[in-house]
């Protein structure tokens, strides 16, 4: 599974409730600080498979079809071939430079010499992305160690994901039937 994600190096990605009383919404403990535009950003694309974590890539600029297929070339198939094996299977969603033309030539390519099997993804499909929960993990130690620049922002992304346990991959493998199940 594979999919991208923005980390801010102030704020968070998950809502934050503070409980307070009425009349005290203002005062010092329930207010939040807040930096506009979070201080400063950084995108990422990474890939996981229940038996690890594959390469996790900074995106520099804009992400197109071409600059996606590029990162692909480089990136997901070598992470595809070490976590799973020959004729892996891929599974993407349905984000515009996915489903481009010019990309989804490619892949069929890579499907004709058994590279990889691309999993068809419905368009209006429910997100059951495990990777939606290692984003999750990342910002949570991303707010643990507080990084002040976009650089260690990203060291501590690299270190917060190559330190992911087979444990915490095999829970999030596991939670996928009991999410079908509440449809």
């Amino acid at each position: 599974m594979s999919d991208k994600s923005k980390f801010e190096i102030f704020g968070r990605k998950r809502r934050q409730h503070v409980r307070r009383r009425s009349g005290e919404e203002l005062q010092e403990p329930c207010l939040q600080p807040t930096v506009k535009h979070g201080g400063g950003s950084i995108q990422v694309w990474g890939c996981i498979s229940a038996g690890g974590v594959g390469d996790l890539v900074r995106i520099d600029g804009i992400m197109n079809a071409e600059k996606y297929r590029q990162m692909f070339i480089h990136h997901a198939i070598q992470s595809g071939r070490r976590l799973i094996g020959p004729r892996f299977t891929f599974q993407q969603d349905n984000d515009p430079k996915h489903t481009a033309n010019k990309f989804k030539r490619y892949l069929k390519r890579k499907e004709d010499q058994c590279v990889l099997e691309l999993m068809e993804w419905s368009p209006k499909s429910r997100d059951l992305n495990i990777i939606e929960a290692i984003w999750n993990h990342l910002d949570r130690k991303k707010i643990k160690k507080q990084p002040k620049s976009q650089e260690e922002l990203w060291e501590v992304l690299q270190n917060a994901c190559n330190n992911i346990s087979a444990n915490v991959l095999q829970k999030r493998q596991e939670s996928i039937p009991k999410i079908i199940h509440q449809f």
